[in-house]
């Protein structure tokens, strides 16, 4: 593996470190202010709270990871199951991850028929 390749693990490890810093430091904080009675102001705040997993599909789709995929689908479950904020953030993922598997294919599909094509010369 080159180095460009290993800088570009090492990127996407540093983005996905912070982006979990943050979203646990939020719920830290939501936590601290949410009451712990079992109001409906409390459904409000689970309502209030953004899915981990569609940030994180949003994340990985705009870095053009396949994963999108995966946490896409998994969050919009959890988002239908608990009422929790970020449909539009997983629906945007998965657009993208798709949008990867496409790119990927065409040129997959491109370099078979180049290597496939015989060579005049």
């Amino acid at each position: 593996m080159s180095a460009e390749g290993i800088g570009g693990f090492v990127m996407l490890a540093v983005v996905i470190v912070i982006v979990v810093i943050l979203v646990r430091r939020g719920k830290r904080l939501a936590a601290q202010s949410t009451p712990v009675t079992f109001e409906p102001a409390q459904a409000q705040a689970v309502a209030d709270r953004t899915n981990t997993l569609a940030i994180l599909a949003l994340v990985f789709g705009i870095l053009g990871g396949y994963l999108a995929i995966i946490f896409g689908h998994l969050a919009l479950g959890q988002i239908k199951r608990s009422g929790e904020q970020g449909r539009g953030l997983a629906i945007t993922g998965l657009i993208l991850g798709y949008f990867w598997v496409a790119v990927t294919a065409i040129i997959v599909i491109g370099v078979i028929i180049r290597i496939a094509q015989p060579e005049h010369g």
